[in-house]
């Protein structure tokens, strides 16, 4: 049985966790509370609270260390990521609702990003990925995607591609780290799987 770790708070606790998260990760002062927070059923009750011009690249790199992240370029996502696709280069803050699911949606699996996008789907691209996986991390001290991987179908890079990211626990030959790799729109399998999102 899946624990809802928000069960029974109300927004208002929720978004000043999230503030609090960003003044101690990245010393900003947020107030999220004149955001507007999408409706949707109780299904999607974990929040991810972006702010303003906070793109993939700062949410990969900035702030305070939390663990070992790697990813699979040396460029920048900001300079690999197709910017006008989806909300990855969207400018202004905002809210978006997931379900509140550790590893990647159940029900996406076996589901491409082609076939996500011939669905219509709204899913989480790749900044929303990594805000969510260190704030998780930050308030529970868990990893989510231990087990599987997120597509993050709402983002692609620029040629062709979509960025996934998982927690890989480490071996001989690699740390443990949060890893940003990519797979093709046309994979699919019941390891790679989005998570969809309310916006």
């Amino acid at each position: 049985m899946k624990k809802n770790h928000f069960a029974g708070l109300d927004f208002s606790s929720i978004l000043a966790d999230w503030e609090r998260y960003f003044r101690e990760i990245y010393n900003l002062k947020m107030d999220f509370s004149g955001i507007r927070i999408p409706e949707s059923s109780d299904e999607f009750s974990w929040l991810i609270c972006r702010p303003e011009s906070f793109f993939a690249e700062r949410a990969f790199r900035g702030g305070k260390r939390l663990y070992v992240k790697l990813k699979w370029t040396k460029k920048s996502f900001n300079a690999v990521l197709d910017m006008s696709f989806g909300r990855e280069g969207k400018a202004e803050p905002y809210i978006v609702r997931v379900r509140p699911n550790w590893e990647a949606d159940d029900d996406m699996n076996n589901l491409s990003t082609d076939q996500i996008a011939k669905k219509n789907i709204n899913t989480i691209c790749l900044t929303e990925r990594l805000l969510l996986g260190d704030f998780l991390y930050w308030k529970y001290k868990k990893h989510c995607d231990a087990q599987s991987s997120t597509i993050c179908s709402g983002s692609c890079f620029i040629g062709g591609g979509v960025p996934c990211v998982k927690w890989d626990e480490g071996d001989d030959y690699c740390c443990a780290a949060v890893s940003v790799g990519w797979t093709g729109s046309r994979d699919c399998s019941s390891f790679f799987r989005s998570r969809q999102a309310v916006s």
